[in-house]
């Protein structure tokens, strides 16, 4: 996992298709002793920019939130 500064990481997961952005995946990481795991989905990244963010962060969240919701359309289309 890397790390960004401190005891914050991140997890990097490519190729999510734009109506999956909704879909949860279970991930699990460790630092050696301790093991975490959490499921979420990228629009967890989105509720928690627009809940908790700068104005910059939520309008990113809003922005994948609708950009999830535009394909879902599409796609079911």
């Amino acid at each position: 996992m890397p790390r960004k500064s401190g005891k914050n990481g991140y997890l990097q997961v490519k190729n999510i298709a734009a109506p999956n952005l909704d879909t949860p995946h279970t991930f699990t990481v460790t630092d050696g002793t301790n093991t975490y795991t959490v499921t979420a989905s990228a629009l967890s990244y989105a509720y928690t920019s627009v809940k908790n963010g700068d104005s910059d962060r939520q309008n990113l969240g809003k922005a994948l939130y609708l950009y999830n919701q535009a394909a879902d359309a599409h796609f079911v289309s």
